[in-house]
């Protein structure tokens, strides 16, 4: 039986006998509803995305100070920046970048580096740039930053960078833990669950099992009437059995019995030979049957194929005069064609040798082989 038709009496009863005043003081364990806060995954997705905005300004901050190394030149490769930081101060631009990340929210500025930061005009957009207008309002409303006050800024973001690194691993353990408590606590639901459906379910099988235990009890009381009353009906023929054994050679009733089934077993025995016989004699005279029509099939099968090869061998012979001067004549072709043939032989021989006295040269070809004769004849 599943756990969802578990009638919800029955497992209140169920828990109420298995932890009684303690699940009580479990309930009151949990924080209220209302007390809670933000759930710990929500906290969790908030530091995330501002340690990700941290990381992005970690990552400025990293190139701002390989541009500073690189002095004026740009990544090799490149062509050089089109003209000087503001004010020797390139760190300026991830300042900017910084302040567009207050309250968590980003204001597309697209700012980067020294080509925002130029000493061109603000309201120019240089080929290919992402400066305008917008930008050198900004930049002119913010106050030039000193590189105390920058160094200050990045050693606290770099310590607020610590702290989310650490009151993350905080949140990963309480909601790892918090899981775990969740997980435990489902399986101990699980469990108990279980075990009531076991107990339930076991109890419903001793119930059955007594019932049919009960229906058994019953079957056998009125088998037992049945036997008393045919015991009854047949103590007739217990007298006549014992008034038997008063006037016959035997002594006991359980001889008379006992010689009676030795001649219905010897009549059995008798008339199931008798039968087996009658079966075997059955059987010959049906395989006798089928074997006489099978051999008269066969002879009349023999008697039309000895026809069939009679009438074959009438054509035969009809047929050896045409096949015996068609043969003469393949032998008088054969004998042409092979003359012919030593002919050409011949003749492409004596032609190969006259040709090769007159070149001068000896090649060794076989007299037998006529196609390498002719090819070594020059046309």
């Amino acid at each position: 039986m599943s756990l969802g038709i578990m009638e919800e009496d029955e497992l209140a009863e169920y828990f109420r006998l298995q932890y009684g005043e303690r699940l009580l003081q479990l309930l009151q364990k949990f924080p209220n509803i209302e007390e809670q806060s933000e759930s710990p995954s929500i906290r969790l997705l908030e530091k995330k995305k501002e340690a990700k905005i941290m990381h992005t300004a970690m990552e400025q901050k990293k190139e701002v100070g390989d541009w500073r190394r690189g002095g004026q030149e740009g990544p090799r490769g490149s062509e050089p920046r089109d003209s000087p930081p503001l004010c020797g101060w390139p760190e300026l631009g991830v300042l900017v970048k910084l302040l567009c990340f207050q309250g968590g929210e980003r204001k597309d500025l697209s700012l980067e580096g020294s080509s925002v930061l130029g000493g061109q005009a603000w309201g120019q957009r240089r080929p290919g740039g992402r400066g305008g207008a917008g930008g050198g309002a900004l930049l002119t409303s913010l106050p030039s930053p000193s590189p105390k006050m920058f160094r200050r800024r990045m050693e606290t973001l770099n310590l607020r960078w610590e702290e989310l690194g650490t009151k993350e691993a905080q949140l990963k353990a309480h909601i790892q833990k918090f899981e775990q408590f969740i997980q435990e606590n489902d399986q101990k639901r699980i469990r108990a669950l279980k075990k009531a459906n076991k107990e339930r379910e076991l109890k419903r099988q001793r119930v059955r099992e007594l019932a049919k235990v009960k229906q058994e009890m019953g079957a056998l009381r009125l088998q037992h009437q049945r036997l008393s009353t045919r015991m009854q009906e047949f103590s007739v023929f217990n007298k006549y059995l014992e008034k038997v054994v008063e006037h016959s050679e035997f002594e006991e009733i359980h001889e008379v019995i006992s010689r009676y089934k030795t001649l219905i077993s010897m009549h059995h025995d008798l008339m199931q030979s008798a039968q087996e016989g009658q079966e075997k004699i059955e059987r010959a005279k049906a395989r006798l049957a089928r074997y006489m029509e099978e051999k008269d099939d066969e002879i009349l099968q023999h008697n039309n194929e000895l026809a069939r090869l009679q009438m074959r061998f009438d054509r035969a012979r009809s047929d050896v005069i045409v096949w015996e001067s068609r043969w003469a004549h393949i032998q008088n072709t054969a004998a042409k064609k092979t003359l012919l043939l030593g002919t050409i032989k011949m003749a492409a021989l004596n032609l190969f040798q006259i040709v090769s006295k007159q070149l001068k040269e000896t090649a060794a070809v076989s007299l037998e082989d006529t196609h390498k004769q002719l090819d070594m004849v020059p046309r």
